[in-house]
């Protein structure tokens, strides 16, 4: 018998397919092994995409590496390091994981995604202006070989003599590499003057041709997007800041020569390394992994109670790190927001389809239950009753 069938018929399973339009649910008695076996049927009863926050990137890649058993839609959404100095990183790997994973969220599949609770509170690209900024490409249609230089350098990507590693692009007279994030190869597309002709993908070592295909996408490879009009905004109020810091008494030194530098590389080069400096300056309202589900969805948080404890501790942290950065001049003094709020994003989670899981009762600082079920089950799964 499959472990569907056998959930199927166990009373507790039954009781929360059947208040899935009454939840938060709280689910007690559930052991690790068998948290992604109920994730994973829940999903597949309710034909939706699903969230599973657990406590760190650590919980959570155990979590991703047990459900990859199930199914192909199960994706892992790692956490990112902010960077607040111009200094040079290791590259854009797990920016492009990342974007990767939201990308395909937008195209409106149905996954499963495993990620941290650090990784919801942090700022991801938003929703609307990826959609709108991801590039289609298709036999027959045209493009402004111009323009789309210009939109390519906008959604973050360089641009090279040759195409090497992910976030590049090169164009030769009518031919466009470009290597989106998320993609194992790059494509080569061939225009007929404006007219898309071909389309293959490429070997970017070897730089041999691994086929045709009829379609390609590609998505920005930042999270942080900075449009024309954007740009204009925002040099436009560092400006502003530089003056009124000129106005203290204190010793702005230090601020405003590193903000005028800023200054500088927005205009010149657009992306630097400290751009995470600026994301509420770029986005209104900090965007969230958890904008990318509908109230539709699922969400399961496993072990609420440490959930709730690093939620306090996450925005503690931060804190520190903030007033520091303010206190040698790295920042201003601005109420600028670099996180999403912990108590808001609990808030968004419980308005769609809630569901905590923990290993042995029911438990929850910041979640106000509906329904309560207890499952029996052992290190193998669930014990039918």
């Amino acid at each position: 018998m499959k472990f569907s069938d056998i959930l199927k018929e166990y009373a507790p399973y039954q009781g929360i397919v059947k208040n899935l339009n009454n939840t938060p649910i709280s689910v007690a008695g559930i052991v690790e092994s068998a948290q992604g076996q109920l994730i994973y049927a829940l999903q597949r009863e309710n034909n939706s995409s699903a969230l599973v926050v657990c406590y760190s990137d650590m919980e959570a890649r155990k979590m991703y590496s047990d459900m990859e058993l199930y199914s192909d839609n199960i994706l892992y959404f790692p956490s990112k390091e902010y960077i607040y100095y111009n200094i040079k990183t290791s590259g854009h790997q797990n920016e492009y994981e990342r974007i990767s994973v939201i990308q395909k969220l937008a195209g409106g599949g149905r996954y499963i995604v495993v990620t941290s609770l650090d990784a919801v509170l942090q700022y991801t690209a938003d929703k609307t202006e990826l959609s709108n900024l991801c590039i289609d490409f298709e036999i027959g249609k045209r493009f402004d070989l111009e323009d789309l230089t210009q939109k390519l350098i906008i959604m973050g990507y360089s641009r090279e003599a040759g195409v090497e590693a992910a976030g590049q692009f090169a164009i030769r007279g009518g031919i466009l590499d470009i290597f989106p994030p998320g993609n194992d190869n790059p494509y080569r597309i061939e225009f007929f003057d404006d007219e898309t002709d071909s389309i293959r993908e490429f070997d970017a070592y070897t730089q041999r041709s691994l086929g045709k295909v009829n379609t390609a996408s590609a998505a920005p490879v930042r999270e942080a997007v900075v449009t024309d009009e954007k740009l204009e905004k925002i040099t436009a109020e560092l400006e502003k800041r530089i003056q009124s810091a000129k106005r203290k008494k204190s010793d702005e030194s230090m601020y405003i020569e590193t903000t005028r530098a800023d200054i500088e590389s927005f205009k010149e080069v657009r992306y630097f390394p400290s751009i995470d400096k600026y994301v509420s300056l770029i986005y209104d309202k900090i965007p969230s992994v958890l904008d990318y589900f509908s109230d539709n969805d699922l969400v399961f948080i496993i072990d609420p109670k440490r959930i709730a404890e690093r939620g306090k501790s996450f925005e503690w942290e931060k804190n520190e790190v903030i007033a520091e950065l303010k206190e040698k001049r790295i920042i201003g003094a601005h109420k600028d927001k670099f996180y999403c709020s912990y108590i808001e994003k609990t808030a968004e989670m419980s308005a769609k389809r809630l569901i905590s899981l923990d290993v042995l009762s029911h438990s929850s600082a910041d979640i106000k239950y509906k329904h309560l079920e207890t499952f029996t089950t052992k290190n193998n799964g669930v014990v039918p009753r």
